[in-house]
């Protein structure tokens, strides 16, 4: 049986065990700061209640020994521990009942990286070296079987020992390992590429990323990957979850919930213009109605042009219509300077994806999972049992529920520790339209 832990670290060092100093519950929304790059999570509504027995002694330790407003926590199973996390204090409560004390503590927290001193690294280094150095002083596996030694590292097969650095450079003090990677070595190695078709140098070529992956003893560990970007697509993890197959599912409860409420008042979308587009398609004439905006009749054309793969995005997302042309669309268009990379017409069904995405929500509560993040997806698989009837006598067969089964993405993330209900992790998720390449693919 897992054991639920759950620590603060103080300044000195010196961890505070909860469950031995009288945790009650700790419960925090997660959210991902960046989608390019892990490690980044921000945690909001973060509230923790603790039991003082004496009514004075673990108030003490948390204003004496942190000396600040700021704590460092981290929580998970056993020794399967989240990252740290670093939390800024807004509010301190205590109740006082019968010389014991209940201390509730409330506050805004984001990931805490490992800083190590500053390091000067001359010209001429190789750039893989200073990766392998920083990925083995983190802890960082370099391949994707840890199990076996003798396998090569092939997660930065792609950086050749011929790129050095152009000239010396310094990691402060300041810089985790992973921001030095990501800020300093990646744009280098960025130029060492060139577009095939375009010649184009200096753009987002290679992908740094912490992945966990698990090994053949039944852990997990973080491994440091940095490979070339040849599609220049954002990575994604995909976490596979089943219920009802089985009683030994991670899913504790599931809560679907359908919105159609814009079958009535028309699905709203809001599509950037550039050069003033947006603002003549609000100009009115004299009698108070908009004139007919060129700009509007590209994006209806872009849509209807479409409708083939938006009647399947509408069948994929279990809704009651499959014609686009059964509600209304609703446009508002902002200015912006230029359109960037994208076409007008990538623009449009991006932003319809998106709006169609949020129809369909799905929130699932699992065993607790402090490494899942959002922006992942969630590759899931759920069974019907469903009443049969062979000869004489009824059974049971289970079946695959298709309004759940399929690929979701997550948009919100609660963590729910206590005493009483140990650790869960509850999902918010809308369904995934997505037809990008997924490359990363995690258990």
């Amino acid at each position: 049986m897992r054991v639920v832990n759950f620590n603060l670290i103080l300044p000195n060092n010196k961890v505070l065990d909860l469950n031995n100093s009288g945790l009650i519950q700790a419960r925090f929304n997660k959210y991902k700061s960046s989608e390019m790059i892990t490690n980044t999570n921000v945690l909001t509504d973060l509230e923790m209640s603790l039991f003082d027995k004496t009514g004075t002694d673990l108030l003490l330790k948390l204003q004496q020994e942190t000396g600040s407003s700021k704590l460092r926590f981290n929580y998970g199973f056993d020794i399967e521990l989240s990252d740290v996390y670093e939390m800024t204090i807004t509010n301190i409560g205590t109740e006082y009942s019968q010389g014991s004390a209940i201390v509730t503590i409330s506050g805004i927290g984001s990931q805490y990286g490992i800083r190590f001193p500053a390091e000067y690294y001359k010209e001429g280094t190789s750039i893989k070296s200073i990766i392998k150095k920083l990925a083995d002083r983190n802890g960082w596996l370099l391949t994707d079987e840890p199990d076996n030694p003798n396998l090569k590292t092939k997660f930065i097969d792609d950086i050749y020992d011929t790129i050095k650095l152009p000239e010396p450079l310094i990691k402060l003090n300041t810089q985790t390992d992973i921001q030095f990677i990501t800020e300093k070595l990646k744009p280098i190695l960025d130029a060492t590429a060139v577009e095939l078709y375009s010649q184009d140098r200096n753009l987002d070529f290679f992908i740094v990323s912490l992945q966990n992956i698990p090994t053949k003893s039944n852990t997990r560990q973080l491994a440091l990957k940095v490979e070339k970007n040849d599609k220049r697509a954002t990575t994604k993890r995909i976490w596979h979850f089943t219920y009802g197959f089985s009683p030994d599912s991670n899913i504790i409860r599931i809560n679907q919930q359908i919105n159609q409420s814009f079958l009535v008042d028309g699905l709203n979308l809001v599509i950037p213009a550039a050069e003033g587009e947006a603002l003549i398609s609000q100009l009115k004439d004299k009698y108070g109605n908009l004139y007919q905006s060129k700009y509007k009749e590209r994006v209806d054309s872009i849509i209807y042009s479409k409708k083939d793969i938006i009647s399947k995005w509408l069948k994929e997302l279990n809704l009651p219509v499959l014609d686009i042309e059964q509600f209304q669309i609703n446009y508002q268009f902002v200015d912006v300077d230029s359109l960037g990379n994208k076409t007008l017409e990538q623009i449009v069904l991006d932003q319809l994806q998106n709006a169609l995405s949020i129809v369909n929500t799905l929130q699932i509560t699992i065993i607790g999972n402090n490494k899942i993040e959002g922006g992942d997806l969630i590759d899931l698989q759920v069974a019907t049992r469903i009443k049969s009837t062979q000869g004489n006598r009824n059974t049971y067969i289970f079946k695959k529920n298709p309004y759940l089964s399929k690929r979701w993405r997550i948009i919100g993330i609660t963590e729910d520790i206590s005493v009483s209900g140990g650790y869960t992790t509850t999902l918010n998720l809308v369904s995934d339209v997505s037809s990008k390449d997924l490359m990363v693919r995690v258990s």
